[in-house]
């Protein structure tokens, strides 16, 4: 029993009604799953995660423009029209999730799908206590364009103000070390 429940919390097992349990293939973010909160994280590993999340946003705008369809395009304006827009020209943080969630969808790597609702919680929080103002741009023009090159740059300049956050870290980090020495 010990070993089933190990392999059932690995989720190497499925347990199904009146079938018993059958092997699966394991949720790969699992684990990861399970430790990213906030609330229990320092800020340098926060910092790190949204680093990750930057670079990752980045990296998949050839998968994007490459895997895109008309019904994906319509559906992402629907939800920009949806969207509730707040006075400085932000769109509400579930707005914002469910667009770059279509986006990660569109990419068709279901570990990319994962991430998006691991990184959900540390998003919220570091928008809300460690950032200054992340600038609303409209992507979807690029995207409607078919312009990859505005597009990169455009989500280049919609997460500066988190790379100069995490650069602003890292050269704060090289000084406190070089005053210790």
């Amino acid at each position: 029993r010990e070993a089933l429940s190990r392999l059932k919390m690995m989720g190497m097992i499925e347990s199904r009604t009146r079938r018993g349990m059958i092997l699966t293939e394991p949720f790969i973010l699992g684990g990861m799953k399970r430790v990213v909160d906030p609330r229990i994280m320092s800020q340098e590993s926060l910092l790190d995660l949204l680093g990750f999340r930057v670079a990752l946003e980045i990296g998949i705008s050839s998968d994007i423009f490459h895997n895109i369809k008309e019904q994906d395009i319509m559906e992402l304006e629907e939800i920009v029209n949806a969207g509730v827009a707040l006075g400085n020209n932000e769109y509400a943080n579930l707005s914002e999730y469910t667009f770059h969630s279509k986006l990660y969808e569109i990419t068709g790597n279901k570990t990319i799908v994962q991430f998006q609702s691991i990184i959900h919680p540390v998003m919220n929080f570091v928008k809300t206590n460690l950032r200054e103002r992340v600038e609303a741009i409209n992507i979807l023009n690029f995207i409607k364009n078919k312009d990859e090159m505005g597009y990169r740059n455009a989500i280049e300049q919609h997460f500066y103000v988190y790379k100069k956050l995490i650069y602003d870290r890292a050269v704060l980090g090289e000084q406190n070390k070089g005053q210790s020495q």
